[in-house]
Formats: C-alpha cells, structure tokens, sequence
C-alpha cells in the first residue's frame, strides 16, 4: 500500500507555524498590556495622592513655591497618564488586530486539515479498490488455473 502524502502538507505547517507565532506575539501583547495598566493604576494613585497632598498645602500654610511646585509635579503626573493611557489604547488595538490576524490563520489551517483529511480518505479508498481489484484479478487466476486443471484431469 502507498504511503499518503498531502501535496499541501508544506503550506500546512507553514500555518502552523505562522499561527503559533502570532500566537506567542498576541501573548506578548497581552503581557504588556498588564504592566501598562498597573502602571496607570500607580499612575493614578500618585495623581491622587499628590492632589491630597496639595489640598493640605493649601489648607495649612500659604507656601507658593511649594503649591507651584505640587502643581507642576501634579501636571507632570498627568501628562505621563495620558501618555500611558494611549500606549494602552495603542497595544489594545495592536492586540486586537493580532488577534484577528490569528483568527484568519487558525481558519485558514482548519481548511487546510479537512483538506488534507478528505484527501487522505480519498487515498484509502482508492487503496482500498486497488486491493479488491487485485484480490479479485489474484481469484479470478487461481479460478482459471483450477478450471483448466480440471479439464486436463477430466
């Protein structure tokens, strides 16, 4: 019996292996996304703080410097937050790019495997005739020989 070899098989493991990279980089995305968003959150919090910290300036004493000095940290703080919150939003979109890239890629490979699964099938059933012709052929002489033996004996 031949040996079955899908003629797509090179395309087939080269969706594998493109799936299992998007894969590894959404991951990564995902990944990156976390320490982004606990960076915000600290971010946050520091923003929060300052402004506490800022109100009690202002209750306590009346220190410019020192107000003006809270006030461009506190405007420091929030650039850098908004900075961060678009870097956010940019790995968020890249992600769900990555992640539509992968989808295609996983349907485009689930083809390819019914494809090959259909062509395998159809392999054995060829095979499979192949044999019964050949059984059939191999009877049909061993019929005739015992016919003609028969004949000689008779």
């Amino acid at each position: 019996m031949r040996r079955f070899k899908f003629s797509l098989a090179p395309v087939l493991s080269a969706k594998r292996r493109s799936e299992d990279a998007i894969r590894a980089q959404a991951a990564r995305l995902s990944r990156e996304i976390r320490v982004e968003e606990a960076r915000l959150r600290e971010m946050r919090d520091c923003v929060s703080s300052a402004r506490r910290d800022l109100a009690g300036i202002q209750a306590s004493t009346v220190n410019t410097d020192m107000i003006l000095k809270h006030l461009a940290y506190i405007s420091r703080l929030g650039g850098e937050l908004m900075n961060r919150r678009r870097r956010l939003e940019e790995l968020s979109q890249e992600r769900a790019a990555m992640l539509a890239r992968l989808l295609q890629v996983a349907k485009e490979r689930k083809a390819l495997e019914r494809l090959e699964g259909r062509e395998k099938a159809g392999h054995q059933a060829e095979e499979a005739r192949k044999e019964i012709k050949e059984l059939d052929d191999m009877g049909a002489v061993s019929a005739a020989r015992r016919r003609a033996a028969g004949e000689v004996e008779g």
